[in-house]
């Protein structure tokens, strides 16, 4: 039974402007396994992931708010094969769940229509089939890489994926340089004019390291 928790949440500002979230992730996997042969599981997984800050559109007196705090909030459970190996410089971990059941819930009211669901409810549910590949190496002893493939379908009528990218530059003993790349599809949710249903992220970012 193993559990895990991704809490990020980075801030950034523009000269003139207020400060804004570039990052905000609150995410829940908790997985049962139960082995079946080599380097394969049976396994069952709970995933759930929201956001903790207020997320707006536009700037002064014409921002509007887009999300917050369970505003979106997805909550899935799935039945399926985890293949999981440990190497030298790293491991992987791939889960095909081919039965999947996902709960999309939106608090706020006025927000809901942003992600799919009908007006006058909060939630959405869908049962669909999902895919995640978790990643990482070590390429040499000063820089690593670590990548998560999510990919889901719901009724087999639309798709939500995620794939994030992570390199990391060990400068010295307590200083490291991480350098970020997401890029997601999302064809529940209006397009926008320029990239349709793709959304990216990058950043570049120094920060202070202690490991005991």
């Amino acid at each position: 039974w193993s559990n895990k928790l991704d809490a990020r949440l980075g801030f950034y500002q523009n000269q003139g402007e207020e400060v804004q979230s570039n990052q905000d992730l609150l995410r829940l996997t908790s997985k049962l396994n139960l082995k079946a042969i080599r380097n394969w599981n049976y396994t069952i997984e709970a995933q759930g992931n929201t956001q903790m800050m207020n997320h707006y559109s536009g700037s002064g007196d014409d921002k509007e708010l887009q999300s917050r705090f369970l505003a979106p909030a997805d909550l899935s459970f799935t039945v399926g094969m985890d293949f999981k190996k440990s190497f030298d410089k790293g491991s992987i971990s791939i889960f095909p769940g081919p039965l999947s059941y996902k709960l999309n819930y939106v608090l706020d009211d006025a927000l809901a229509s942003n992600y799919g669901i009908e007006a006058g409810k909060h939630a959405r549910h869908d049962l669909g089939s999902k895919i995640e590949i978790n990643f990482d190496y070590k390429i040499t002893d000063d820089i690593s890489y670590k990548t998560r493939f999510y990919y889901f379908t719901g009724r087999y009528e639309y798709v939500q994926m995620d794939w994030e990218n992570t390199l990391n530059f060990q400068v010295s003993k307590y200083i490291s340089t991480k350098l970020f790349f997401h890029t997601r599809f999302d064809d529940l949710v209006d397009p926008s004019p320029n990239w349709k249903y793709f959304q990216f992220k990058q950043y570049l970012m120094l920060g202070l390291n202690y490991t005991w």
